[in-house]
């Protein structure tokens, strides 16, 4: 699976894809963050969320820089509330990965937390079918809604 990485580790800029009327992708600052990326953050493109942005995905991994495509793992899926609607985010491991998966797993959800003042984390998926599932549901969102 790919992830497109928008904002990267360490960091305070919040970055977002920016599509022009001839499909062309940019990525412009579009804010700056009280609190550093505790990891990569971005999105898997063609999975079309309730929120109607792409699924959003921390990218646990050294060496990302916006506008990289990168080869990912999905480990889970944290389903979240913001504002009072659905905006579930999916954690993933690139190749360049460390060891400490559990840990930054649980700063990435702790940060989730902060990031937002009404948006928390509801539950934590492990199970690879349920990832799977979501996904899968996200795609078919997609090629029904998408503009012909």
């Amino acid at each position: 699976m790919e992830a497109v990485v928008e904002c990267v580790k360490g960091t305070y800029e919040k970055i977002e894809k920016v599509v022009d009327k001839n499909g062309d992708i940019s990525f412009n600052v579009d804010r700056l963050l009280k609190h550093r990326w505790v990891s990569s953050y971005g999105y898997i493109p063609n999975t079309l969320q309730v929120d109607g942005d792409e699924l959003d995905t921390y990218i646990i991994g050294k060496h990302l820089e916006t506008g990289l495509i990168v080869d990912v793992l999905p480990i889970c899926l944290v389903y979240c509330v913001d504002n009072g609607e659905v905006d579930n985010k999916l954690i993933c491991a690139a190749r360049t990965a460390g060891k400490n998966l559990k840990w930054t797993i649980r700063r990435i959800v702790r940060y989730i937390g902060k990031y937002k003042k009404n948006s928390y984390p509801v539950a934590v998926t492990w199970k690879e079918s349920n990832i799977r599932y979501e996904l899968a549901k996200c795609k078919a969102f997609y090629e029904l809604f998408k503009e012909e």
